[in-house]
């Protein structure tokens, strides 16, 4: 955020707390540079210490938890002793706190859980599924020394804690500093994508055939110490598991591939299957009586391991007691009707130890107070009569928080008899939105400032407009925001068009983004950067130009075309809409788009003007698609510039990919489909066109065939899903 953003966001702050509520702001994500106290939990040993950190940067959050680079500013032991072993201040750590930073996530992850363990999700809550997790992840650290020969094939984790304003459990371990993978130019994908020997001892995608080798032996190395659950973080086919091993950047000792994540962040249902390795799993939990799946793991299995390598476990031997400990009072703690049955109606001590897990993560969660967790702990009737309203749906949660805290009890009384509180409420959840519609751009400062004390203007605008992309609904409402928008893309792209020099600027910032980010290597990025008056190097990035220039143009002629639909052949608007939508949707699906055929028809353009076909063939093959033209220009490259052609290749398909949900994943298996997909493919199906030239283009109609095909039945399914849904 810029000064003037967090001027604003300090101002909704301290406009909240002069509402005077019995509650507090509802929790958001650290900001960077902000700094932290944290009361440190060592792994082994235990020491207990406080440590202060700063938030480096936001890295983001799944369904697991939020992630954060921080710098350790200072550590001391609470008994004046040894601090935690590794934690040293100045350095830099990662911080991950178990509970995601997106509301929607939390409330899908919570509801999955406790569909498979009718609990509340244990990382976050229970102290013994943190430290479990921590204890775990050194034996599968000790494990891979054995495997790949260094421990650091495994991140460390040093220290959990308990953060009271996230009401979740964290966890300290070691920064890692790395790339997920080159993107790198393959002649030979379709053998790669076969599978077949040649191509998997080639050296045409090193760093891709290393990961999956890796991945390989890390997941049977976990299944042979029995912790197969953990081994989902890093199957292959889970599509969303290569992020999770980064190979290090800038390590002296080791730049190898480190696994990084050992929390997952969804547990498996048998009838969920959520990725295509899922099916596997599923099937092979239920051959081992595990019919959910999450991260669980078979002690006696790993007591076994540990006592045929004793001699590279010996160290560890009485870490392995405490995690059998650890991890039993987890699983106790937990209704789990799928490994306990109705044994928690027959064991008493089984059903005090759920009643205390469920205590404990009620006044983790700030749902009870310390008197009547004190409360609930001496009185089981009183727990079950609690625990049983709290299952009533929407309102169970404020039944339990009602009673269990005398804060928000207090609260809730002045909601229902004071018309002073209750509007001073009202003031305050409003402030809570427009915290979240500035933080998305939904409105600039000042016009956030001013619904503070403007309810009936601030409800309009929900109700209208809150439902639209956060940009619409700033567009409509400040056309000066649109019509700036507007003018500072035109102007932008006719200076890229006309500016040389401010392309070459623009050429240097992506390539430096590319370093930073393990896409290019410093002895790339120099030779690059060194020839950027190279000839081709300019006509590519003229050619970025004209991309620029031409990527409204098929939005345009489809809204037009839509428009015109909408009023020449429908006798109702319900049809209008119908027939508008199938419009604007069949321009988004087609091979080929008036944007696609502008690009395709500049490059015959210079080819004719430079008499110039060698150097435009591919440029001008690819240039006509939809969607993948602007690699056009890359691909053509490939021969002068192989690696300036992969990087940019791997920029567009990483850009591409990032919008769609799970699976788009920064550095996930679709990520690298998409680059072989509009990259590698072109180049492997020259290479395949010049050995056999007739299996290559009967290939190629068949694939455009299944295309067409998949457009018509798209476009048929969108004119049959709008015709019912409007009755016609």
């Amino acid at each position: 955020m810029t000064d003037a953003e967090n001027t604003t966001r300090q101002q909704l702050r301290e406009a909240f707390h002069q509402c005077g509520l019995h509650r507090d702001l509802k929790p958001e994500p650290y900001a960077d540079g902000e700094e932290l106290s944290l009361q440190l939990t060592g792994i082994v040993p235990q020491i207990p210490c406080r440590a202060k950190v700063t938030v480096e940067k936001f890295i983001g959050g799944g369904f697991a938890g939020q992630v954060y680079k921080i710098r350790l500013d200072a550590i001391e032991s609470e008994d004046g002793g040894e601090t935690i072993d590794g934690l040293e201040p100045g350095r830099l750590y990662a911080m991950k706190i178990l509970v995601p930073p997106s509301s929607f996530s939390v409330l899908f992850r919570d509801a999955i859980y406790k569909t498979a363990y009718q609990s509340d999700f244990a990382a976050q809550v229970d102290p013994n599924a943190m430290r479990s997790g921590s204890l775990w992840q050194l034996f599968i650290r000790r494990a891979a020394s054995l495997e790949f020969g260094d421990e650091k094939c495994v991140v460390r984790p040093f220290a959990h804690f308990f953060d009271e304003r996230l009401h979740a459990c964290g966890e300290l371990s070691e920064w890692v500093e790395g790339r997920t993978w080159h993107y790198e130019i393959d002649e030979d994908l379709f053998a790669r994508w076969k599978g077949s020997p040649e191509a998997l001892d080639s050296d045409n995608s090193p760093e891709y055939l290393e990961k999956k080798r890796f991945m390989k032996r890390f997941v049977a190395m976990l299944h042979q110490m029995g912790a197969p659950e953990f081994a989902r973080q890093y199957e292959w086919w889970s599509m969303k598991s290569q992020p999770n091993v980064l190979k290090r950047l800038n390590d002296d000792e080791y730049d190898g591939l480190t696994a990084i994540d050992f929390r997952a962040g969804l547990a498996l249902l048998f009838f969920l299957p959520m990725s295509p390795v899922d099916f596997r799993l599923i099937r092979d939990g239920i051959r081992r009586g595990h019919w959910v799946q999450f991260d669980r793991g078979n002690l006696t299995q790993l007591r076994y391991y540990v006592e045929s390598h004793r001699e590279a476990f010996e160290d560890l031997l009485p870490v392995l007691d405490e995690l059998e400990t650890a991890d039993l009072a987890y699983r106790a703690s937990q209704i789990d009707l799928t490994h306990h049955g109705l044994k928690p109606l027959t064991d008493a001590r089984l059903r005090d130890s759920i009643r205390q897990g469920k205590i404990r993560a009620w006044r983790a969660k700030g749902q009870l107070d310390e008197d009547r967790a004190q409360t609930l702990e001496t009185s089981p009737w009183l727990f079950g009569l609690l625990f049983f309203l709290s299952l009533i749906p929407f309102f169970g949660k404020v039944i339990r928080k009602t009673w269990g805290n005398a804060k928000y009890r207090k609260h809730v009384k002045q909601l229902v008899f004071s018309p002073s509180y209750l509007w001073r409420a009202m003031r305050a959840s409003r402030i809570e939105a427009l915290m979240k519609w500035q933080k998305k751009g939904r409105r600039n400062d000042a016009a956030i400032l001013r619904l503070v004390d403007r309810p009936v203007a601030f409800w309009a605008q929900r109700i209208v407009l809150g439902l639209l992309p956060a940009s619409w609904h700033r567009s409509v409402l400040e056309p000066s925001f649109l019509w700036g928008k507007i003018r500072d893309s035109v102007k932008y792209t006719w200076k890229f068009y006309k500016d040389s020099e401010f392309r070459e600027q623009w050429f240097l910032g992506e390539l430096e983004d590319g370093r930073k980010q393990g896409m290019l290597s410093q002895e790339d990025f120099e030779e690059i950067s060194g020839r950027i008056k190279d000839q081709f190097i300019q006509k590519y990035l003229k050619s970025v130009a004209i991309h620029l220039m031409t990527l409204p143009v098929t939005q345009l002629v489809a809204l037009v075309i839509a428009i015109y639909a909408y009023f020449a052949f429908a006798d109702t608007w319900e049809q209008g809409i119908a027939y508008a939508t199938s419009i604007l949707v069949v321009f988004q699906v087609l091979p080929f788009s008036p944007g696609s055929l502008t690009r395709g028809f500049y490059v015959v353009y210079l080819m004719i003007s430079e008499r110039d076909f060698h150097n435009y063939k591919v440029a001008c093959a690819v240039s006509f698609w939809h969607y993948i033209g602007y690699l056009g220009f890359p691909l053509q490259m490939v021969a002068h510039y192989p690696k300036l052609a992969r990087f940019m290749g791997g920029r567009w398909s990483t850009k591409m990919v990032h919008v769609v949900p799970v699976f788009g994943e920064r550095g996930g298996l679709l990520e690298h489909f998409v680059f072989d997909l509009f990259f590698n493919m072109p180049i492997s199906l020259r290479k395949s066109y010049r050995t056999d030239k007739l299996k290559t283009v009967l290939g190629i109609l068949a694939t455009l065939a299944l295309i067409v095909l998949a457009v018509v039945i798209l476009y048929h399914f969108a004119a049959f899903a709008f015709g019912w849904l409007f009755g016609n």
